[in-house]
């Protein structure tokens, strides 16, 4: 897998169009793509409605291809928001439907708060959070598991 940056608004109209409802994109942002070995966008990370004042930042994802989720993937998508943006707080908003993800996100640490119509009226959704600390001791932080 290759990083694709500089691509901000390419990467998150590709995320855009992946996820149902987010017809109007993410407004300013910074986005990464993720490129298999032909060069192609399979995944995008979207890093949006960043608080500089309060350390927090979203992120939304989505892909074509579940092959994209590598372990240094993983490891830049949390460091970038903790090391290079200097948050304290990450959110991810899902919806409760996205089994697979939620689950992802319940063993790699991250709190979880259960909101009814999240995602419209007929779909709740979770609004996981995930602090620097939290990621510090994070199962998915390879530096973590370097310190054991």
């Amino acid at each position: 897998m290759q990083l694709l940056f500089s691509h901000d608004e390419e990467v998150a109209a590709f995320v855009a169009s992946l996820i149902p409802g987010m017809d109007r994109g993410f407004g300013n942002n910074k986005a990464i793509g993720i490129l298999d070995k032909d060069g192609l966008l399979i995944a995008g990370l979207v890093y949006h409605n960043w608080q500089p004042e309060f350390g927090t930042i979203e992120l939304t994802g989505a892909a074509i291809n579940r092959r994209w989720m590598t372990r240094d993937v993983i490891q830049f998508m949390y460091d970038y928001p903790f090391l290079v943006c200097k948050c304290q707080l990450l959110i991810q908003n899902n919806s409760i439907r996205n089994a697979h993800l939620n689950e992802q996100l319940r063993r790699g640490g991250f709190c979880e708060y259960h909101i009814p119509r999240l995602k419209g009226r007929d779909e709740d959704g979770i609004m996981f959070t995930l602090t620097e600390e939290q990621w510090a001791k994070s199962p998915f932080n390879l530096r973590n598991r370097k310190k054991r």
